[in-house]
């Protein structure tokens, strides 16, 4: 478990290499946590190098810088299982945003992981893309299964939001796309999907190039594709989500609608704990109240705001139809106002330094002395006392 005392910016990358580890963004003071990727380079990695399974990532901000030849991802999966990254601010990614894959040279799969109420934004041209889940071509038979992304935002890539293929399964509901330039996204040969649900929203950049009716795009289909759609609305090519869903997706070459047989009728596999759904107008409402790094704890466990000016304005474009409309308008963090400063804030008492703070000890009558009781289990619901916190829940 890694809890911050105080917050601000880490520059160079963080990479993780290791399983078990819940990275605790929310509970930094002042404006959060910031890592920046200097150079280009990427801001978080994840490789499987030992095991990289079981990782829980929460309220972080990770954003690349404007790199050359080579430059990276802003967040980079490379295997790993049974992962969740939940409220991240993600931008500037120079190759793409935040992408996931499995690993090539030693044939690790990526599986059941989340991405949730995140926002993926801004990549940097002249490789503008949101999102790549797709095996790598040097191993096409590596496989990703279990793959939910649920309430999230993209916003101003020229495409990939996101793309798949090569063996993916994936869940794909309540998300909001918005002002991208080629298509919204991509699928891939051996893609199987649930769309639902979502918001395709064109922006400037989308009209400037005459692509509203571009949504999810076809390369080759394959014997194991598969698409089941329900309730996407795409302003203004498809505004209602009873209207026709197929035409969310077609294929690159020419455009025409998939066969028959690549549709399916009812959802695919469910997890144990299937996700929610809502309707796509509910969804995007919530979406851009909430995605991202958007609050944080308080050292009594109560929730504050803490969106920072950079989210802050990708949110306000989509809202008013807003952002970048060409090219020259990517090319650097500058052009949307770059990676704010983030002040440290100050740190919360923890008197026995169990990782829940004084006074939300106080505030619920543990005992700020006793180490003990952050591992206790006070009201019985199977969430440990330091769980609650980092929940901002109530633990009796």
């Amino acid at each position: 478990l890694v809890l911050f005392a105080v917050g601000g910016t880490i520059n160079g990358g963080v990479e993780l290499r290791s399983g078990c580890v819940y990275l605790a963004g929310q509970t930094a003071p002042g404006d959060g946590i910031q890592v920046i990727g200097l150079n280009g380079n990427v801001a978080f990695r994840v490789d499987r190098f030992d095991a990289t399974s079981d990782v829980v990532v929460r309220y972080m901000r990770f954003r690349s810088t404007k790199g050359g030849a080579g430059a990276q991802d802003a967040v980079s999966v490379h295997g790993g299982a049974r992962m969740m990254f939940d409220h991240l601010s993600v931008q500037f990614g120079n190759d793409e945003v935040f992408s996931v894959e499995p690993v090539a040279t030693n044939g690790d799969s990526a599986a059941d992981i989340t991405i949730s109420n995140t926002i993926i934004a801004a990549g940097l041209m002249p490789h503008s893309t949101g999102s790549l889940f797709m095996s790598p071509k040097s191993n096409e038979s590596l496989s990703t299964s279990g793959l939910s992304l649920h309430r999230n935002l993209w916003s101003h890539n020229s495409h990939r939001n996101p793309a798949m293929g090569r063996l993916y399964d994936v869940q794909i509901v309540n998300n909001v796309m918005y002002n991208w330039k080629g298509n919204v996204g991509r699928m891939d040969r051996g893609t199987r999907a649930d769309v639902i649900a979502n918001t395709f929203l064109a922006g400037p950049w989308t009209t400037a190039n005459g692509r509203e009716d571009r949504i999810f795009q076809h390369d080759t289909l394959g014997a194991l594709s598969s698409v089941y759609l329900e309730g996407n609305v795409a302003r203004p090519y498809q505004p209602s989500p009873g209207g026709n869903q197929r035409v969310m997706v077609k294929y690159l070459a020419g455009g025409g609608l998939l066969p028959d047989e690549a549709y399916v009728e009812h959802r695919h596999a469910q997890p144990a704990v299937p996700l929610t759904v809502v309707g796509a107008d509910q969804a995007a409402t919530a979406i851009l109240d909430e995605a991202g790094a958007s609050r944080r704890l308080a050292c009594d466990g109560s929730w504050v705001a803490a969106r920072d000016p950079l989210d802050t304005r990708i949110v306000a474009d989509v809202r008013a139809g807003t952002g970048p409309s060409q090219d020259s308008e990517m090319d650097h963090p500058s052009d949307l106002g770059g990676s704010p400063s983030l002040s440290a804030g100050t740190p919360c008492p923890d008197d026995d330094e169990d990782g829940m703070p004084n006074a939300y000890e106080a505030r619920f009558e543990f005992d700020p002395l006793d180490a003990a009781d952050a591992s206790q289990d006070a009201d019985g619901d199977g969430y440990l006392n330091i769980e609650e916190y980092l929940n901002g829940s109530e633990p009796r």
